[in-house]
């Protein structure tokens, strides 16, 4: 196995389109300078998850000719889009609030079980210093 090198696995990942649109995907690899169709759909794909990625080690920004084909394609996607990334980014504020207030109220739930237990503990101090009859009537 000398000089053979192992490969990631990989998964196609593919889907059908019209021949007319198959047209313009060639169209538009051949003026962005993309060899083949596959070649701009595998960069898309990268794009995309790179700009996707949680990560922040990762850049997220999208490459500037990616960007204009998106913004010279359809008005009514850009405007999709631009309304799609504010939702995006309220709802990972509104992820980020949860996450601080169950923090929070977990940090709230440590205290007061803490204090719970400082109670238990005093009163079972307490009543190991008392003197208890055997006989329950005489207790009162």
């Amino acid at each position: 196995m000398r000089g053979r090198t192992i490969n990631p696995v990989t998964i196609k990942v593919g889907t059908r389109v019209s021949a007319e649109e198959n047209r313009r995907l060639e169209e538009i690899a051949i003026k962005s300078g993309f060899k083949t169709t596959y070649s701009l759909l595998r960069y898309l794909v990268f794009v995309f998850l790179r700009a996707a990625s949680g990560d922040d080690c990762v850049d997220r920004t999208l490459p500037i000719d990616i960007v204009k084909l998106f913004l010279n394609s359809y008005e009514g996607d850009k405007e999709w889009m631009l309304r799609h990334i504010e939702k995006v980014k309220q709802q990972e504020q509104w992820r980020s609030r949860q996450q601080k207030h169950r923090a929070h109220k977990e940090e709230q739930r440590d205290i007061i079980h803490d204090e719970i237990q400082d109670l238990f503990s005093e009163c079972e101090e307490t009543g190991m210093e008392m003197s208890w009859s055997p006989d329950i009537n005489k207790r009162m």
